[in-house]
């Protein structure tokens, strides 16, 4: 049996996110292979798409990342999220540099066309690198003797260095070298925070790690105190993992806190299809509180 296979991706956004649409289209088994995309100019990116099986029905989706010349000296990390593959994984340059990963495997939508059985396979991929946040005080992590300042919240205290605060803030740093009382008195209240949210922030500042959960609280404490490093991986952390349910309320929370890095990140990394459930999910619950309104006049 002859084989055919034909590719073509779409690459609809720059900078240092890659949001392609991707179509295959086969009938028996072949492969193909996509043109290599440069990422912002820290990785060359290229996909391949393998078709199995005895009428080469299901599609095997593989990438393959190279790190750029011009990013030899940088500490990367990709971001490849594909819904329809069910796949969401973070790498550091170390772990995918020159290897070609899997991402998935999905049956294609069967096309009857004259007497060809034709195969076709249609997902979206956004990936996104950008340059890994290096850890500034790891050593001094669980020290604490050295210690000369505390963040203090209404249930608990977390004990800082300065020099870390003023290195990732420039408002603790103005605080430092300033004639703040703070600066005196080596605390600082930090009001309608929970400890727990003081404590990710304190994870981040020495060991740059964020926490799975509770990311609105502590990307909203860090544009309080201008730390834009973790403002810009909260916001992207945010905007990769959002629930349809959630997209329209964390637009919402970007807005009122004006920031604008949510709001950009949300625009560039929330794949379509969590976006259109996100429309239909409001669209009904709009037609839902419509039609209780309704109800409960005509029960009047």
């Amino acid at each position: 049996m002859s084989s055919k296979m034909s590719l073509h991706v779409t690459r609809v956004k720059k900078g240092p996110t890659l949001r392609i649409n991707l179509t295959a289209s086969c009938y028996g088994l072949g492969e193909a292979n996509s043109a290599t995309f440069v990422i912002d100019n820290l990785a060359h990116v290229s996909l391949k798409v393998k078709s199995f099986g005895l009428i080469g029905d299901r599609m095997y989706v593989s990438m393959l990342a190279i790190k750029h010349v011009l990013a030899k000296n940088d500490a990367i990390s990709m971001n490849v999220t594909c819904s329809a593959l069910k796949y969401a994984k973070k790498w550091t340059c170390t772990d995918f540099m020159n290897t070609w990963k899997d991402i998935g495997v999905k049956v294609g939508r069967r096309l009857q066309i004259t007497n060809e059985t034709i195969y076709l396979l249609q997902i979206e991929i956004i990936i996104t690198v950008r340059t890994m946040t290096k850890p500034a005080f790891p050593k001094l992590y669980e020290d604490n003797e050295l210690t000369d300042f505390t963040l203090s919240t209404a249930d608990g205290k977390v004990a800082v260095h300065k020099a870390c605060l003023a290195a990732h803030s420039p408002v603790f740093k103005a605080m430092f070298t300033g004639t703040w009382k703070e600066a005196k008195e080596n605390f600082v209240e930090i009001k309608n925070y929970t400890l727990q949210t003081i404590q990710h922030l304190k994870d981040f500042l020495y060991l740059g790690t964020l926490p799975d959960e509770e990311l609105r609280p502590l990307i909203k404490l860090a544009a309080q105190y201008s730390i834009n490093d973790l403002i810009k991986e909260c916001a992207w952390k945010l905007a990769e993992t959002v629930q349809p349910a959630d997209l329209f309320s964390l637009h919402e929370f970007a807005c009122a806190n004006n920031i604008s890095e949510l709001s950009c990140a949300i625009s560039q990394l929330t794949l379509d299809g969590v976006i259109h459930l996100g429309h239909q999910k409001r669209k009904n619950n709009k037609n839902k509180i419509k039609f209780d309104v309704k109800k409960q006049a005509e029960d009047q």
